[in-house]
């Protein structure tokens, strides 16, 4: 702690809060919001209890991930900003940032996108949607 021009302590930066740190708590964002549009996902399209099949769920998580990191850059960078505006979205659906809401405002958000006028929110919900339910179905996983 440093102290400010009034003398009251202030913090000061760290080298924790660098540009690597802040790259690893966006990626770490994402991560958490991909998760819980497949949690929503495969409760309410796949009707999956979310107290069942942690192995599997975490799989289809794992497989959109890839799926993600296998498209090219600027696919890559578009995705993961649409993505995050997905996120803070949530807090004017529910109070609340997406991954951290209850399924049934994290489901009333995504029908909310899939109905939405602007085309992109439905093709973004779709683009989810069609890898969970493939990964989910498919007969080894993904």
């Amino acid at each position: 702690m440093r102290r400010g021009p009034d003398g009251p302590p202030r913090p000061t930066c760290s080298r924790e809060h660098g540009p690597a740190k802040t790259e690893e708590l966006a990626l770490s964002l994402f991560e958490k919001t991909v998760e819980g549009i497949c949690d929503s996902i495969l409760q309410s399209r796949c009707q999956v209890p979310p107290e069942d099949a942690d192995a599997r769920r975490t799989e289809v998580v794992q497989y959109v991930l890839a799926q993600h990191g296998r498209m090219p850059d600027y696919l890559r960078l578009a995705f993961r900003l649409a993505t995050w505006g997905f996120e803070l979205a949530g807090l004017a659906h529910g109070g609340r940032v997406f991954h951290r809401a209850a399924h049934p405002s994290r489901w009333r958000q995504i029908e909310s996108w899939r109905g939405g006028p602007v085309p992109v929110t439905r093709d973004f919900i779709r683009f989810y949607e069609s890898l969970i339910v493939q990964c989910w179905y498919a007969p080894n996983g993904n």
